[in-house]
């Protein structure tokens, strides 16, 4: 009977399946003390066949005792049908690729921030790209209506604060509170998303990385880089008047 490979039982960063059985395919031991052994391993997620690498540190004797009989399973080639867990009792620093980490913005009003907060935890915990790229035209929708509020008075006496976002879009950027490429961008995203309404067309995770990015410049351009500007005036204010007092 064939050597089994020995595995480890991890959390897949592509295919994002949870305890997902991935076979081993290598380790390097770069420190080996007493209590504790520290090194990487490389390996192959079962769902989905594709590559992950790993930093590890093992403190427990039945740990150590694994990593040793892998290293006999290697030089010897044992032929035996038990494969080794190499996964207990060790403690998994980093794997590459990382998760996708969900964005972090410093100045979105809470409206705004509870909303990409949900489209963000959606792409990460890879749900489906239907629904991730819902959740992002949400964002869109509830930021431009907040701007748009926040800002009626720029518009005509009498102006209906809610209005459908195709003509909110072209309203903001008649004020120039978006740039025409951000317009044209947003109205491409609106008319792709209409169709996931009345279509039941697949939606690509290359589709979901465009809305994704595009949802991100959008919000940088409409609260980050301004909310950074105002925090740099303020500061540069208070360092001034600082100096002013110690002179």
């Amino acid at each position: 009977m064939a050597s089994q490979p020995p595995f480890i039982v991890i959390d897949c960063p592509h295919c994002r399946s949870k305890n997902m059985t991935c076979d081993i395919s290598g380790v390097k031991i770069i420190g080996y003390f007493k209590h504790e052994l520290i090194g990487f391993f490389t390996s192959f997620c079962r769902g989905c066949s594709r590559p992950i690498g790993g930093g590890f540190q093992c403190s427990t004797p039945e740990g150590r005792k694994n990593f040793i009989a892998y290293r006999d399973w290697q030089e010897i080639s044992l032929l035996s049908s038990n494969s080794i867990n190499l996964g207990d009792g060790i403690n998994i620093a980093r794997t590459w690729p990382e998760f996708p980490k969900p964005k972090r913005f410093d100045y979105l009003p809470p409206e705004v921030e509870n909303v990409m907060r949900d489209a963000e935890d959606a792409r990460c915990c890879k749900a489906p790209n239907r629904m991730v790229r819902g959740e992002y035209r949400t964002v869109i929708d509830v930021a431009t209506q907040y701007i748009f509020t926040a800002n009626l008075a720029a518009f005509k006496p009498g102006t209906n604060p809610v209005q459908k976002l195709n003509n909110r879009i072209d309203m903001l950027a008649s004020k120039h509170f978006l740039t025409p490429s951000l317009r044209d961008w947003a109205h491409g995203i609106r008319f792709i998303t209409n169709e996931d309404v009345h279509t039941s067309n697949d939606v690509s995770a290359e589709e979901v990385t465009e809305i994704a990015e595009f949802t991100d410049m959008l919000l940088q351009y409409l609260f980050e880089l301004p909310g950074r500007v105002k925090q740099a005036k303020e500061t540069a204010e208070q360092k001034r008047a600082a100096a002013e007092t110690e002179g």
